[in-house]
């Protein structure tokens, strides 16, 4: 490659990605593409066109271009990640989990990998790999809502209720105002025949799926300030005499 050339590829690269960090995904589009015209090997300009293609819901074009990205830089764990991104967004997930597994490997304190590798690892019904996965990620992040949410889901789908009801708990304890969260321990207690646990299955609808508008009313959201006895972590009950007003307002519109 000439210099001239490669000046102008390094140009079109530093404008892409000056544009891509900006948001203007047209113009970040263009110009990776001035990139591979000019080096169609290029691993940085394959890979970013790719996480383009696959925001924009192009998952065939993102795995073309982010499996050439691949193949130029197996050793980067981003690559690898993203590559496992596409191939879970197609269902892939066999080749989704080789990806991420290869990201690990590459990069074992890659907690993003270690959380996606369990859920599709969980999806495929490999519930001890998936809870191995999402124990890796809260090693990293303890914080991890999601994979705590995950590994509870994992525990109850094993039979584990008392281990998945304490994750669900932590999850509370991080974000109590966590609609799933609360569905899904209200449940895990209903399963073992904790009856209380009809408090916290009322939470389903506030969960994302009604909040999505599955339901023929319109709800209420939460009165604001907690319920001093049945929820001192900011959390309310609809079912309690202590919360009536909530959940009046709830029977009134249902």
């Amino acid at each position: 490659m000439s210099s001239k050339t490669r000046q102008a590829l390094d140009s079109a690269m530093q404008l892409a990605l000056q544009r891509h960090q900006a948001g203007d995904l047209v113009a970040a589009e263009e110009q990776y593409g001035k990139v591979l015209a000019l080096d169609a090997t290029h691993p940085g300009a394959l890979h970013n066109l790719g996480i383009i293609r696959l925001s924009r819901g192009d998952t065939d074009g993102a795995l073309l271009l982010l499996g050439a990205a691949v193949e130029q830089r197996p050793a980067e764990p981003a690559f690898q990640f993203n590559l496992g991104l596409a191939q879970q967004t197609s269902g892939e997930l066999e080749l989704a989990a080789t990806a991420y597994r290869q990201a690990v490997k590459l990069n074992p304190a890659y907690r993003k990998a270690w959380e996606n590798l369990g859920v599709v690892l969980q999806d495929q019904q490999q519930h001890d790999e998936a809870i191995a996965a999402y124990r890796r990620a809260l090693v990293l992040d303890a914080g991890s809502v999601l994979a705590r949410q995950n590994l509870g889901n994992a525990l109850r789908a094993l039979g584990r209720l008392q281990e998945a009801e304490a994750e669900y708990r932590a999850v509370l304890d991080l974000q109590p105002l966590q609609a799933d969260a609360a569905v899904q321990l209200g449940a895990t207690r209903l399963m073992r025949g904790d009856f209380s646990g009809w408090d916290d299955y009322e939470w389903r609808y506030w969960s994302s799926e009604s909040l999505a508008g599955s339901l023929p009313w319109p709800m209420p959201l939460p009165a604001p300030g907690p319920c001093p006895k049945h929820r001192p972590a900011a959390r309310f009950c609809l079912s309690s005499s202590c919360c009536s007003g909530v959940r009046d307002l709830y029977t009134a519109q249902r």
